[in-house]
């Protein structure tokens, strides 16, 4: 009976590690690394490189479920690109709205 318990629990432990969607990626290239390629103009927007914005719209509505763990991931700086956690969910949700303004031209296209 122990032994089970420690079964389930470790099930448990996996799918919960696994909950965050696979992270997509577009010419070979993380979204996570795609979402660096952009900078603030002097009055606030964000822009992003041709590059980055091909790759988002590409990956469209396929980035969306990892887009939304990203907003769940602790604020916290990330060791690698040096993005503090606000600056991540900042960038995914500047990414989400870009999907979304791109689904919006499509519907508007389609009447």
């Amino acid at each position: 009976m122990k032994r089970l318990k420690c079964l389930a629990l470790n099930l448990v432990l996996v799918a919960g590690c696994s909950l965050q969607p696979p992270e997509p990626s577009y010419g070979g290239v993380k979204l996570s690394e795609w979402l660096n390629y952009g900078h603030y103009q002097d009055n606030g927007s964000f822009v992003w490189s041709v590059g980055a914005q091909e790759a988002i719209l590409g990956l469209g509505t396929n980035a969306l479920p990892w887009l939304e763990g990203e907003l769940k991931v602790p604020d916290e700086k990330d060791v690698f690109t040096n993005n503090s956690g606000a600056e991540r969910h900042r960038k995914a949700l500047l990414a989400i709205q870009l999907i979304q303004s791109q689904m919006a031209s499509d519907t508007l296209r389609k009447k």
